[in-house]
């Protein structure tokens, strides 16, 4: 039987943010990215291949299964880069996290060796380009096209900045904005200003943001009132939407888990927003996505982030903040939903090993624990 392979490089963003083939990522990330390698296996089956850095436990292995989990191949990653093991396993399809040019020749010796080609398989520098956030401003602006829904007003479309001498001027069209580096996630890379609070470091901020990627994107600063995803199966023939998902942050705006199941139902009911009308809207990404040829570079599950802002005592959708051409914890949520009970409100935690010890909650460690364990995934209930 033919093995799909994965690795968790959840340091993706921010090799796309480098653009270079010799990308590596630092001490605190190869940490986050070992103690957390084993997490791909909720997207696998039995036949399949996920890289680690050390195999997991045997107590991990032991409660997956009697959770019903199918526990895939573990092959420690220096080991499979020199030697794919051909004669124990034919490859299918190569499935990291997430492409760069520093993915690509991680595998460079080995790529041939898989049966599965696609929009994928050979880099193109489009597709960082469909990763950043002005590809999702494009998006935004072809969305709002559409005058049918609740969706935030056109003025809110993000701008691209080049000088930060013209930031200030601004302030004369609204006092709260926020910048954004053109490539980052979870939160990061994000800065909201206001006359008060854009002083030299602040400039100082912002100019190397331009230093690093060309530009920096400057937004209006919403009231959110709710972050949620639009999760997206992406083929070469068309782009598919799966589910929604509604994910937590911190006051900061960083990501801090996502809910298993869509639990905002009731909320966006009494929001004036029916789920037939997010389905709808769910469609109409899709076809902006497809406008702009995400299928035609990228082969995968894409996450569109979105959220619901008070706009002066109304509620209105922001439906694409960011666009993720990678897996998402959104969909590592999604993949799991038939594991977790539909009427308890469960989140996928993503932290320190110390935040799920001393969490007070009923909790599930989804991912190995040793004594050098630094940060893991969990279940938590609500």
């Amino acid at each position: 039987m033919s093995s799909d392979v994965y690795i968790f490089n959840a340091s993706n963003d921010s090799a796309l943010a480098c653009d270079s083939i010799s990308y590596s990522a630092s001490k605190y990330i190869n940490i986050f990215e070992n103690d957390l390698a084993t997490l791909p296996m909720f997207f696998a089956n039995e036949n399949d291949i996920v890289l680690v850095d050390e195999q997991p436990n045997t107590e991990f292995i032991e409660t997956m299964q009697s959770l019903g989990f199918s526990i895939p191949h573990f092959e420690i990653k220096t080991e499979f880069l020199k030697n794919p093991f051909s004669g124990k396993y034919q490859l299918n399809a190569l499935k990291p996290w997430g492409w760069s040019k520093a993915t690509h020749t991680l595998f460079r010796f080995i790529k041939n060796d898989f049966k599965h080609v696609n929009a994928c398989s050979n880099w193109n520098p489009i597709l960082r380009e469909l990763s950043g956030r002005q590809t999702a401003a494009l998006v935004l602006q072809d969305i709002l096209e559409n005058k049918n829904y609740p969706f935030i007003d056109k003025t809110a479309i993000p701008k691209v900045i080049t000088d930060t001498n013209s930031i200030p001027d601004l302030f004369e069209i609204t006092k709260h904005w926020v910048l954004k580096s053109p490539w980052s996630s979870s939160g990061r890379g994000l800065m909201k200003i206001s006359p008060e609070r854009f002083t030299a470091n602040e400039q100082t901020w912002a100019q190397g943001i331009i230093n690093e990627q060309g530009f920096i994107m400057v937004e209006p600063w919403h009231n959110k009132v709710f972050d949620f995803s639009m999760l997206f199966s992406v083929s070469s023939n068309k782009i598919s939407p799966l589910c929604f998902s509604t994910f937590k942050t911190n006051d900061k705006g960083q990501f801090i888990g996502s809910y298993i199941h869509w639990p905002q139902e009731n909320e966006l009911s009494k929001m004036g927003i029916s789920n037939t009308e997010m389905e709808t809207i769910s469609q109409t990404i899709a076809h902006s996505l497809q406008k702009q040829n995400f299928n035609k570079y990228y082969e995968g599950w894409i996450g569109v982030d979105a959220m619901v802002v008070d706009e002066n005592g109304t509620f209105k959708i922001h439906p694409c903040v960011e666009i993720n051409c990678r897996y998402t914890i959104g969909h590592l949520a999604f993949a799991l939903r038939n594991y977790c009970k539909q009427n308890v409100k469960t989140i996928l935690r993503i932290g320190s090993l110390s935040e799920f010890n001393t969490s007070n909650k009923t909790s599930i460690a989804l991912t190995p624990i040793s004594k050098k364990t630094q940060f893991i995934a969990w279940l938590e209930d609500v």
